[in-house]
């Protein structure tokens, strides 16, 4: 649990603890440690996706939000309390199909996530992932697809890569709930959830479908394929797969989080006297750094 000051106030960050809790995003691993908070300050999509209930608030003195882009309505918390403290939440300084990459800001004090903190972990530009995700798409057209993403986040960019290529993928009711709180915060996404009489049409012949990543296995595509008496792969989109193997036909390595050299980057120009490595360790970010900090 961590909180820093603001005047005679202290502001949770990404957990209750404080007077005030900041939400940087509204991943469940986030969401759940700031549930029963009182008082949560976020962006308002974080508020809609997240689909918590407390008293929100957008602004604060001493306090800026600044883009995360981690997911949609992802901030990091830059706080100007005598010296200027900026807590990344997690971050992606790359790109994405549903958000600009994040801002890096120049601090006093800097807590920056870490979770790829080792060289090994080099992600490509996700447009170039995304297309190789529409051209694997294209190469199975006749296939039932199984496409393991993380229901929340993860698979609305997903769905979003596929609709841009004319998929329209199907989707269980849990994952289709989170998919209207998108829809609530301004983002568009086709699809159809399992179960109705649109999603039942489409499944009559190959069809895609997104699902959680202990479904987009080998085992549970074999069973789908004797099932439907049609082929079916599956993939996964996640970082790890830089370095993992799965148990599928395809494995993208498609991050919402900053690659180790974007971690070392963002540090680097944001020139702070004092590093915090949160939601991982340093790893051998500061083997790479010329301060000891």
């Amino acid at each position: 649990m961590l909180s820093i000051p603001l005047g005679e106030i202290k502001v949770g960050l990404d957990s209750k603890e404080g007077d005030i809790s900041f939400l940087s995003h509204a991943h469940l691993d986030h969401v759940g440690p700031v549930k029963g908070a009182k008082k949560i300050i976020c962006s308002e999509e974080t508020r809609i996706i997240s689909g918590l209930n407390a008293e929100f608030i957008s602004s604060l003195d001493g306090i800026k939000l600044a883009n995360a882009g981690h997911m949609p309505g992802a901030r990091q918390l830059v706080v100007e309390n005598g010296s200027k403290i900026v807590y990344t939440g997690d971050i992606r300084l790359k790109d994405g199909i549903l958000e600009k990459g994040a801002e890096i800001i120049e601090c006093d004090e800097l807590y920056i996530e870490a979770t790829y903190n080792s060289p090994e972990f080099r992600f490509p530009d996700p447009f170039d992932v995304y297309a190789d995700i529409q051209k694997w798409l294209k190469e199975n057209e006749e296939k039932i697809v199984l496409f393991g993403a993380y229901k929340l986040g993860k698979s609305q960019e997903i769905i979003k890569v596929m609709n841009e290529v004319g998929i329209v993928p199907v989707v269980e009711k849990e994952m289709g709930e989170i998919n209207e709180r998108y829809k609530k915060a301004g983002i568009k996404l086709d699809y159809e959830i399992i179960g109705s009489e649109e999603a039942e049409e489409l499944m009559k012949s190959e069809f895609v479908a997104v699902v959680t990543p202990k479904k987009a296995k080998k085992y549970f595509a074999k069973q789908i394929s004797e099932a439907f008496e049609r082929p079916t792969v599956c993939a996964v989109a996640t970082g790890w797969a830089v370095k993992y193997r799965f148990n599928v036909d395809r494995a993208f390595p498609l991050s919402d989080h900053a690659d180790f050299y974007d971690i070392v980057e963002y540090i680097k120009q944001a020139n702070p006297k004092k590093v915090n490595f949160v939601h991982g360790g340093e790893g051998k970010i500061k083997d790479h750094l010329n301060h000891p900090y």
